[in-house]
């Protein structure tokens, strides 16, 4: 059929600043209803998760969030439907060829026992004569609503209207019957074209009116809807201002409530082509998409960031998406949508792209797989790697291989594991700076947490994504010595891991000197041995000690032990020079190690270790390759033998506290 040309529009998503009159949102405490009722706040809306509608000041609220009798309050968001001005071009269904669903609709077209809430403009579902009090919103040459002919085999379940508060939720925009298609248009019935998950059942849930436009507390109460009526994905292709959060939390709240159920809710990363996500794609647990055009680049306008996930088809001017729908609302002209006439329409934007996101869910859903971690591992691990190496904030985890997801047996149960470096930063600035490696992908492409700890004071440190599996973080430092950082997060199929690294820390001043004493080693730092004010890191460990400065030392730092029988060789092992008054003279950075400085004398069947002063702690006596050949115990030993050796090469090694000294010998 050949297609009209038409004028459609994808609706750009915004919150606006205009106080939404004396409404808010207010989150209730159990049984508090009562209470909230008394204090003459009046109650707009009601719902049984504990969220409610009111009209009231803020100055009541805040009394009442004081007394403890409302857990939060907030005012409602602004949201509309991502959509952007279009021409039209004529072409095929690339989408679905660059997704391969040739192959996907082998092994499933979707389960009749796998729901799909959309949450959007409502859905051309339904012969249903128009309301009163939609009269003035739609225009119908039969004054009806009407299903789109290319619906004639699909399946829907009971939804819900939030707008008008009623059990009818049809489209008066023409966005959500675009982004039904997508997930659900019946397939292979000779008419127009293809739904990646024909076989699936659609829950319209209308939360946004005939323009386009809703609140957070409507979108809020349509995912609760959804979750009580046994939706499995949830598809939302609307979102606020790109980086705004204000007025979300009640939405970010069902969100969590329904990840908890393993239900999926797949969020438009946003149209304004932003580095940042708009919300409540924005939300670490929404499955939030961006879109790519025909050659899977990312498109212009599709906006991108921290902690979007994934990328789908989402169209371009040369290449959009086809679906059918009807003549949509026109905000320009101020013309309403003719709900009676359905065509096939070419949209583009990441409303677009979330509902291929939802389709893909869908079918992982009907092919049993239900966890959510599981499903987003499936997607994440074996997606299209597209931009750079790995995760990146472009395209997320990259473009999902839905045969893969849906046929391989691969799955994972390892924990990741992360190294926490310091970033050597030549003048300190009263920050110190840090890496965070992980060695695999994570969820959302960002660690969970990452904590210094220091004397008791915990500082939550925020890590920005540098590159694939790098984050970097900095913390303040207050004082000298041991910092502990914590980092925690979850891979991409769901695993948690943690791990903790110790970094000891000294100010070097550059006018001053400075003594550093640790256990056995006392560290002498001359004024003017380095360039300015830094921060060295110097770890002591049992055979021997680590010191890092961030600059070129400009004099020799000097060491002394008080470890008897010691020598200091450094990571090459060439002993370390000794001044007159005894102390080791360390002149760069880097490791060094302790040697047991004693003579060695053969005997017969083996040799005798010769000490200047008694040695006390457990002796071990190992091979080459690293066989345990003796270990005992000896306390104030100045001579040792050790007998019925073979030929070959050993080493002596003493524990004693917490320190190891090493002497290597031969017997020949």
């Amino acid at each position: 059929m050949k297609l009209r040309k038409v004028i459609v529009f994808l609706l750009v998503l915004q919150t606006t600043f205009t106080l939404y009159g004396e409404k808010f949102i207010v989150s209730l405490k159990s049984g508090a209803k009562r209470a909230i009722l008394d204090s003459k706040v009046e109650v707009l809306d009601y719902n049984k998760h504990g969220i409610a509608l009111v009209n009231a000041d803020s100055t009541t609220l805040k009394k009442l969030a004081g007394d403890k009798t409302i857990v939060y309050y907030e005012k409602p968001a602004k949201a509309k439907a991502f959509f952007i001005p279009n021409d039209y071009y004529y072409g095929y269904q690339w989408d679905f060829d660059i997704l391969g669903m040739e192959n996907v609709w082998d092994v499933t077209m979707g389960a009749g026992t796998v729901t799909v809430g959309i949450l959007d403009t409502g859905v051309g579902y339904e012969n249903f004569t128009i309301p009163s009090y939609e009269q003035n919103e739609v225009v119908s040459g039969d004054n009806s609503y009407h299903i789109g002919s290319d619906f004639n085999t699909s399946s829907f379940v009971s939804g819900y209207d939030y707008i008008h508060d009623d059990t009818h939720p049809n489209d008066q925009n023409a966005h959500g019957t675009h982004v039904a298609g997508t997930i659900v248009e019946a397939t292979n019935n000779n008419i127009g074209v293809a739904g990646m998950s024909p076989g699936v059942k659609i829950m319209p849930v209308q939360v946004l009116d005939y323009k386009g436009e809703g609140d957070s507390y409507t979108i809020a109460k349509g995912i609760y809807y959804a979750c009580d009526h046994g939706a499995d994905v949830i598809n939302m292709s609307l979102g606020g201002a790109p980086g705004d959060s204000s007025g979300w939390h009640t939405v970010h709240l069902a969100i969590i409530h329904a990840c908890s159920l393993n239900i999926p809710v797949v969020v438009a990363s946003g149209n304004s082509g932003t580095g940042e996500l708009s919300y409540p794609a924005g939300f670490r647990e929404a499955f939030s998409c961006g879109a790519v055009n025909r050659y899977k680049n990312r498109t212009s306008y599709s906006q991108y960031g921290a902690g979007i996930d994934f990328v789908m088809p989402g169209g371009d001017d040369a290449n959009m998406i086809l679906q059918q729908t009807f003549r949509g609302y026109d905000s320009e002209y101020g013309t309403l949508a003719r709900v009676d006439s359905f065509a096939y329409y070419y949209y583009e934007g990441t409303s677009m792209a979330a509902p291929h996101l939802t389709a893909a869910i869908a079918l992982l859903k009907s092919v049993g797989i239900q966890n959510i971690n599981e499903i987003y591992g499936r997607l994440a691990y074996f997606a299209t790697d597209l931009g750079s190496s790995g995760y990146d904030q472009y395209y997320g985890n990259g473009l999902p291989d839905i045969y893969t997801s849906l046929t391989s047996n691969y799955s994972d149960n390892t924990p990741p594991v992360f190294k926490v470096y310091l970033v050597k930063n030549p003048v300190f600035n009263g920050f110190i700076d840090v890496w965070v490696r992980s060695d695999e992908e994570l969820m959302n492409g960002e660690v969970d947490s990452i904590v210094a700890e220091s004397n008791g004071e915990r500082q939550l440190l925020n890590g920005d994504f540098l590159q694939d599996r790098l984050f970097a973080a900095k913390f303040r430092f207050s004082s000298d010595g041991n910092y502990n950082i914590y980092v925690y997060g979850k891979d991409v199929w769901g695993n948690p891991g943690q791990n903790s690294t110790l970094f000891s820390l000294f100010r070097i001043p550059k006018d001053e000197k400075k003594i550093i004493n640790m256990n056995d080693l006392t560290f002498f730092f001359d004024r003017g041995v380095v360039t300015s004010d830094c921060i060295a890191r110097i770890e002591k460990q049992r055979n021997g000690f680590v010191m890092s400065v961030p600059q070129n030392l400009r004099k020799s730092v000097y060491v002394k032990c008080s470890l008897p029988d010691v020598i200091i060789a450094d990571s090459v092992g060439n002993s370390v020079n000794k001044d007159a008054d005894g102390r080791f003279i360390i002149a760069q950075n880097g490791s060094y190690h302790f040697i047991w400085d004693i003579k060695t004398r053969k005997v017969k069947g083996g040799v005798r270790l010769i000490s200047k002063s008694g040695v006390s702690g457990v002796l071990s006596v190992i091979a080459l390759d690293g066989r345990l050949i003796e270990k005992k115990s000896i306390e104030n030993k100045k001579e040792i033998v050790l007998r019925n050796l073979n030929r070959g090469v050993y080493f002596a090694v003493i524990s004693s506290g917490k320190t190891v000294l090493k002497k290597r010998f031969d017997i020949w």
